[in-house]
């Protein structure tokens, strides 16, 4: 099985479309780089899997997106994400 790889900026696209659509607001790009590859960079453990061959892990993107939009819900007072493939992506999204 071939995997795209997802680049912090492709992953910002898809997370940031899918925190708007549950009526958060929009999240800036450098968000996502500093989560994966800027830790990296910076010799510490990123907060979503990254690695410069594979890129961004879907995985691993889909449960801190779920997770991030879960707790900005429960912050605000809104109900919480119950179905986490509520917020699943595929890989045309990416492109």
């Amino acid at each position: 099985m071939s995997k795209l790889n997802l680049t912090p900026y492709a992953a910002w696209k898809i997370a940031n479309a899918r925190i708007v659509a549950a009526g958060l607001p929009a999240i800036r790009p450098q968000m996502l780089y500093n989560y994966t590859s800027g830790k990296v960079n910076k010799g510490e453990r990123p907060l979503i899997k990254w690695n410069a061959t594979d890129g961004v892990d879907r995985e691993d993107l889909q449960r801190w997106l779920t997770s991030y939009i879960s707790t900005k819900k429960g912050k605000l007072g809104l109900p919480t994400v119950s179905d986490p493939e509520q917020y699943a992506f595929d890989t045309t999204e990416a492109r």
